[in-house]
C-alpha cells in the first residue's frame, strides 16, 4: 500500500451555489454595483452586507449576487421614499 498525499488541488471541494446566486469577490461586488472595493469592505465590516470568510482568512471574503441586490432595492426604495416625501 503506498503513502501518498492527496494534494489540495485534488481534496474534494464543497458543490458551488447554484449558478442564479453565484458568489463574488470583493473586487466583484465592487465592479458589480459600480463602487470602489474599499466601499464594499466596509458594508461587509459594518455588517451591511452579508459575507462568507472562505478558511477564515481576512482576504478570502465572498458575497452573494442576492445579498448585493438586496441593498440595492433598498437603497432604490429609501430613494424612492425620500423623493415623494418632498
Amino acid at each position: 500500500m503506498s503513502n501518498h498525499r492527496i494534494s489540495r488541488s485534488h481534496r474534494q471541494s464543497v458543490d458551488p451555489p447554484p449558478n442564479d446566486d453565484p458568489l463574488y469577490t470583493l473586487g466583484g461586488a465592487a465592479e458589480y454595483l459600480s463602487v470602489s472595493k474599499e466601499w464594499v469592505r466596509r458594508r461587509v465590516r459594518d455588517g451591511q452586507i452579508p459575507a462568507l470568510r472562505l478558511d477564515n482568512s481576512p482576504t478570502a471574503i465572498r458575497v452573494r449576487r442576492s445579498a448585493l441586490d438586496s441593498l440595492m432595492e433598498e437603497h432604490e426604495s429609501t430613494r424612492a421614499r425620500g423623493r415623494t416625501q418632498r
